[in-house]
Protein backbone atom coordinates (compact mmCIF):
# COMPACT_ATOMS: atom_id res chain seq x y z
CA UNK A 1 0.00 0.00 0.00
CA UNK A 2 1.83 3.87 -0.87
CA UNK A 3 3.02 5.64 2.28
CA UNK A 4 0.24 8.18 1.82
CA UNK A 5 -2.23 6.29 1.50
CA UNK A 6 -1.27 4.97 4.63
CA UNK A 7 -1.11 7.95 6.25
CA UNK A 8 -4.51 9.11 5.51
CA UNK A 9 -5.98 6.33 6.51
CA UNK A 10 -4.45 6.86 9.88
CA UNK A 11 -5.24 10.43 9.91
CA UNK A 12 -9.03 9.43 9.09
CA UNK A 13 -9.01 6.65 12.05
CA UNK A 14 -7.26 9.70 14.40
CA UNK A 15 -10.20 11.66 13.35
CA UNK A 16 -13.13 8.96 13.68
CA UNK A 17 -12.21 8.79 17.20
CA UNK A 18 -12.32 12.21 18.24
CA UNK A 19 -15.71 12.26 16.33
CA UNK A 20 -17.74 9.94 18.49
CA UNK A 21 -20.25 10.52 20.88
CA UNK A 22 -17.76 10.97 24.00
CA UNK A 23 -17.65 15.04 24.44
CA UNK A 24 -14.12 16.16 23.89
CA UNK A 25 -12.70 19.53 25.59
CA UNK A 26 -10.44 21.48 24.49
CA UNK A 27 -8.91 22.97 27.68
CA UNK A 28 -6.92 25.92 26.02
CA UNK A 29 -9.49 26.84 23.80
CA UNK A 30 -11.57 27.46 26.36
CA UNK A 31 -9.54 29.28 28.30
CA UNK A 32 -8.53 31.60 25.69
CA UNK A 33 -12.36 32.29 24.13
CA UNK A 34 -12.79 33.59 27.80
CA UNK A 35 -10.52 35.41 28.12
CA UNK A 36 -10.63 37.19 24.57
CA UNK A 37 -14.31 37.52 25.73
CA UNK A 38 -13.70 39.31 28.80
CA UNK A 39 -10.90 41.74 27.65
CA UNK A 40 -13.61 42.45 24.86
CA UNK A 41 -16.10 43.38 27.74
CA UNK A 42 -13.89 45.24 29.35
CA UNK A 43 -12.82 47.35 26.47
CA UNK A 44 -16.42 47.74 25.75
CA UNK A 45 -17.07 49.08 29.30
CA UNK A 46 -18.66 46.19 30.54
CA UNK A 47 -21.92 46.35 28.41
CA UNK A 48 -24.32 46.51 31.21
CA UNK A 49 -22.18 44.87 33.92
CA UNK A 50 -20.95 45.87 37.29
CA UNK A 51 -17.64 46.78 37.14
CA UNK A 52 -15.30 45.02 39.42
CA UNK A 53 -15.25 47.66 42.58
CA UNK A 54 -19.37 47.86 42.61
CA UNK A 55 -19.30 44.29 42.37
CA UNK A 56 -17.14 43.61 45.55
CA UNK A 57 -19.08 47.06 47.37
CA UNK A 58 -22.38 44.68 46.23
CA UNK A 59 -20.87 42.01 47.71
CA UNK A 60 -20.01 43.54 51.13
CA UNK A 61 -23.71 44.92 51.73
CA UNK A 62 -24.12 40.65 52.50
CA UNK A 63 -28.32 41.34 50.86
CA UNK A 64 -30.72 38.31 52.15
CA UNK A 65 -33.34 37.14 50.60
CA UNK A 66 -34.19 36.84 46.54
CA UNK A 67 -38.49 36.65 46.34
CA UNK A 68 -38.77 36.81 42.62
CA UNK A 69 -36.51 34.21 42.50
CA UNK A 70 -38.59 30.32 41.52
CA UNK A 71 -36.88 27.50 42.19
CA UNK A 72 -37.58 24.57 39.57
CA UNK A 73 -39.17 21.76 42.57
CA UNK A 74 -36.68 18.59 43.40
CA UNK A 75 -36.53 16.12 40.64
CA UNK A 76 -37.49 12.44 42.00
CA UNK A 77 -36.36 10.04 38.82
CA UNK A 78 -32.80 8.98 39.38
CA UNK A 79 -30.27 9.10 36.70
CA UNK A 80 -27.30 7.29 35.55
CA UNK A 81 -24.03 9.02 35.90
CA UNK A 82 -23.85 9.82 32.25
CA UNK A 83 -27.64 11.54 32.59
CA UNK A 84 -26.48 13.27 35.60
CA UNK A 85 -23.18 14.71 33.94
CA UNK A 86 -24.98 15.90 30.87
CA UNK A 87 -27.36 17.70 33.04
CA UNK A 88 -24.93 19.26 34.98
CA UNK A 89 -22.80 20.51 32.93
CA UNK A 90 -25.33 21.99 31.34
CA UNK A 91 -26.53 23.92 34.68
CA UNK A 92 -22.61 24.73 35.19
CA UNK A 93 -20.75 27.87 34.68
CA UNK A 94 -16.78 29.16 34.44
CA UNK A 95 -17.02 32.65 36.33
CA UNK A 96 -13.62 34.34 35.99
CA UNK A 97 -12.52 37.74 36.59
CA UNK A 98 -9.29 39.77 34.29
CA UNK A 99 -6.29 41.11 36.62
CA UNK A 100 -2.93 42.53 35.36
CA UNK A 101 0.17 40.78 35.71
CA UNK A 102 2.82 41.85 38.31
CA UNK A 103 4.52 43.62 35.46
CA UNK A 104 1.29 45.25 34.35
CA UNK A 105 2.22 44.23 31.06
CA UNK A 106 -0.37 41.47 30.02
CA UNK A 107 -4.35 40.51 31.17
CA UNK A 108 -4.82 37.13 32.71
CA UNK A 109 -7.85 35.28 33.85
CA UNK A 110 -8.60 33.47 37.62
CA UNK A 111 -11.74 30.86 36.74
CA UNK A 112 -13.85 29.18 38.92
CA UNK A 113 -17.65 27.80 39.00
CA UNK A 114 -21.13 28.54 39.36
CA UNK A 115 -24.27 26.86 39.35
CA UNK A 116 -27.62 28.27 37.16
CA UNK A 117 -30.66 28.53 39.44
CA UNK A 118 -32.62 29.80 36.59
CA UNK A 119 -33.28 30.80 33.03
CA UNK A 120 -32.85 34.52 32.79
CA UNK A 121 -29.43 34.05 34.40
CA UNK A 122 -29.50 34.07 38.28
CA UNK A 123 -26.33 31.67 39.53
CA UNK A 124 -24.89 30.44 42.93
CA UNK A 125 -21.35 30.40 43.52
CA UNK A 126 -18.84 31.24 46.34
CA UNK A 127 -18.38 35.07 47.99
CA UNK A 128 -14.77 34.04 47.67
CA UNK A 129 -14.81 33.97 44.23
CA UNK A 130 -15.85 37.18 43.97
CA UNK A 131 -13.26 38.44 46.18
CA UNK A 132 -10.31 39.20 44.24
CA UNK A 133 -9.23 42.75 44.89
CA UNK A 134 -7.08 42.65 42.14
CA UNK A 135 -10.17 41.87 39.63
CA UNK A 136 -10.36 44.75 36.74
CA UNK A 137 -13.88 42.68 35.92
CA UNK A 138 -16.00 39.67 36.25
CA UNK A 139 -18.33 37.43 33.94
CA UNK A 140 -19.32 34.01 33.32
CA UNK A 141 -19.59 31.74 30.57
CA UNK A 142 -21.39 29.01 29.68
CA UNK A 143 -20.48 25.32 27.97
CA UNK A 144 -21.41 27.00 24.53
CA UNK A 145 -18.87 29.72 25.51
CA UNK A 146 -20.71 32.29 25.42
CA UNK A 147 -19.96 35.12 28.12
CA UNK A 148 -22.11 36.78 30.02
CA UNK A 149 -22.03 40.39 32.04
CA UNK A 150 -22.85 39.90 35.88
CA UNK A 151 -25.48 42.90 36.50
CA UNK A 152 -25.91 42.53 39.90
CA UNK A 153 -25.03 40.59 43.40
CA UNK A 154 -28.43 39.76 44.70
CA UNK A 155 -27.26 38.26 47.86
CA UNK A 156 -24.17 37.27 49.78
CA UNK A 157 -23.00 35.21 52.87
CA UNK A 158 -19.43 35.81 53.82
CA UNK A 159 -19.29 33.08 56.67
CA UNK A 160 -21.68 30.51 54.54
CA UNK A 161 -18.80 31.19 51.65
CA UNK A 162 -21.85 32.49 49.30
CA UNK A 163 -23.09 34.66 46.28
CA UNK A 164 -25.89 34.57 44.16
CA UNK A 165 -25.40 36.89 41.41
CA UNK A 166 -27.71 37.89 38.26
CA UNK A 167 -25.78 37.83 34.51
CA UNK A 168 -27.06 39.71 31.40
CA UNK A 169 -28.23 36.86 29.74
CA UNK A 170 -29.99 36.80 25.96
CA UNK A 171 -30.81 33.43 25.56
CA UNK A 172 -31.45 31.31 29.01
CA UNK A 173 -29.70 28.66 31.00
CA UNK A 174 -30.15 25.74 32.17
CA UNK A 175 -30.66 25.29 35.52
CA UNK A 176 -31.11 22.61 37.86
CA UNK A 177 -33.50 22.45 40.72
CA UNK A 178 -32.29 22.92 44.57
CA UNK A 179 -33.13 20.26 47.42
CA UNK A 180 -31.98 20.74 51.39
CA UNK A 181 -32.79 16.41 51.70
CA UNK A 182 -29.32 14.41 52.01
CA UNK A 183 -27.77 12.44 54.40
CA UNK A 184 -24.71 10.31 55.10
CA UNK A 185 -23.59 8.09 52.29
CA UNK A 186 -25.77 9.65 49.51
CA UNK A 187 -24.24 9.06 46.35
CA UNK A 188 -23.20 12.73 44.32
CA UNK A 189 -21.31 13.94 41.78
CA UNK A 190 -19.81 17.24 40.94
CA UNK A 191 -19.20 19.03 37.31
CA UNK A 192 -15.92 21.45 38.29
CA UNK A 193 -13.41 22.97 36.77
CA UNK A 194 -9.96 21.89 38.81
CA UNK A 195 -6.80 24.24 37.84
CA UNK A 196 -9.15 25.06 34.33
CA UNK A 197 -9.41 21.16 33.41
CA UNK A 198 -13.37 22.22 32.63
CA UNK A 199 -16.13 20.11 33.09
CA UNK A 200 -14.84 17.41 35.09
CA UNK A 201 -16.97 14.89 36.38
CA UNK A 202 -16.27 13.37 39.65
CA UNK A 203 -18.43 11.18 42.11
CA UNK A 204 -18.25 9.85 45.93
CA UNK A 205 -20.60 10.07 48.72
CA UNK A 206 -21.53 12.50 51.45
CA UNK A 207 -18.82 11.63 53.93
CA UNK A 208 -20.63 14.00 57.15
CA UNK A 209 -22.32 16.95 57.64
CA UNK A 210 -19.34 19.55 60.31
CA UNK A 211 -19.34 22.51 61.97
CA UNK A 212 -15.95 24.95 60.69
CA UNK A 213 -14.07 25.29 63.98
CA UNK A 214 -13.20 29.50 63.93
CA UNK A 215 -16.52 30.77 62.04
CA UNK A 216 -18.96 28.47 63.01
CA UNK A 217 -20.38 27.93 59.77
CA UNK A 218 -22.36 24.49 58.38
CA UNK A 219 -20.41 22.48 55.69
CA UNK A 220 -20.94 19.48 53.82
CA UNK A 221 -18.00 17.26 53.18
CA UNK A 222 -17.66 14.68 50.59
CA UNK A 223 -15.54 11.88 49.02
CA UNK A 224 -15.93 12.74 46.15
CA UNK A 225 -12.36 14.97 44.82
CA UNK A 226 -11.78 18.84 43.28
CA UNK A 227 -9.48 21.46 43.31
CA UNK A 228 -7.91 25.00 42.98
CA UNK A 229 -11.04 26.47 40.18
CA UNK A 230 -13.49 24.01 41.47
CA UNK A 231 -14.79 26.73 44.07
CA UNK A 232 -18.39 27.36 43.16
CA UNK A 233 -19.33 24.48 41.22
CA UNK A 234 -22.35 22.19 42.37
CA UNK A 235 -22.52 19.07 44.35
CA UNK A 236 -25.40 16.99 43.14
CA UNK A 237 -27.44 14.15 44.03
CA UNK A 238 -27.98 11.38 41.94
CA UNK A 239 -31.71 12.69 40.41
CA UNK A 240 -29.90 16.00 39.30
CA UNK A 241 -30.72 18.05 42.17
CA UNK A 242 -28.28 20.55 43.99
CA UNK A 243 -27.84 19.82 47.24
CA UNK A 244 -23.95 21.87 47.63
CA UNK A 245 -21.47 23.91 46.62
CA UNK A 246 -18.12 22.63 46.47
CA UNK A 247 -15.69 25.33 48.51
CA UNK A 248 -12.27 24.03 50.26
CA UNK A 249 -9.95 21.70 50.88
CA UNK A 250 -7.82 21.04 53.76
CA UNK A 251 -5.19 18.75 53.57
CA UNK A 252 -4.26 16.17 56.19
CA UNK A 253 -0.39 14.92 56.78
CA UNK A 254 0.70 12.42 58.70
CA UNK A 255 3.46 14.66 60.15
CA UNK A 256 3.30 18.50 60.29
CA UNK A 257 5.57 21.14 61.42
CA UNK A 258 6.27 24.87 60.82
CA UNK A 259 8.84 24.05 57.92
CA UNK A 260 7.45 21.27 56.47
CA UNK A 261 4.27 18.87 55.65
CA UNK A 262 5.36 15.29 55.02
CA UNK A 263 3.29 12.03 54.24
CA UNK A 264 -0.06 13.01 52.91
CA UNK A 265 -2.60 10.79 53.86
CA UNK A 266 -6.27 12.23 53.15
CA UNK A 267 -7.58 15.53 51.94
CA UNK A 268 -11.40 16.61 53.22
CA UNK A 269 -12.70 18.24 50.10
CA UNK A 270 -15.90 20.33 51.37
CA UNK A 271 -19.04 22.38 50.66
CA UNK A 272 -21.97 24.59 51.37
CA UNK A 273 -25.11 22.80 51.98
CA UNK A 274 -28.12 23.28 49.77
CA UNK A 275 -30.04 24.24 52.61
CA UNK A 276 -27.48 27.30 53.73
CA UNK A 277 -28.11 28.26 49.89
CA UNK A 278 -32.01 28.15 50.14
CA UNK A 279 -31.47 29.84 53.38
CA UNK A 280 -30.12 33.04 51.88
CA UNK A 281 -32.68 32.68 48.69
CA UNK A 282 -35.67 33.54 51.48
CA UNK A 283 -33.73 35.69 53.40
CA UNK A 284 -33.72 33.85 56.75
Amino acid sequence: MPRLLILFLFALSQADSLSGEEPVIDDAAIRKSFLKQIIALKETGGSGGLNAAALRRELKEERRGIPDLKLHPPRTSELSKQELYELAKNATLIIGHLYLSDSGEQWRTNLAGGVALSKDGIVATNYHVLQFERASIFAAMDQQQRVFPIRKVLASDRKNDLAVIQLEVEKGLDPLPVSPTSSVGDPIGIVSHPDAHFYTFTSGEISRFSITPKIRALRIEVTAPFARGSSGSGIFDQRGNLVGIASATNSIYYEEDDRHDRNLQMVIHSGVPARSLLKLIQGK
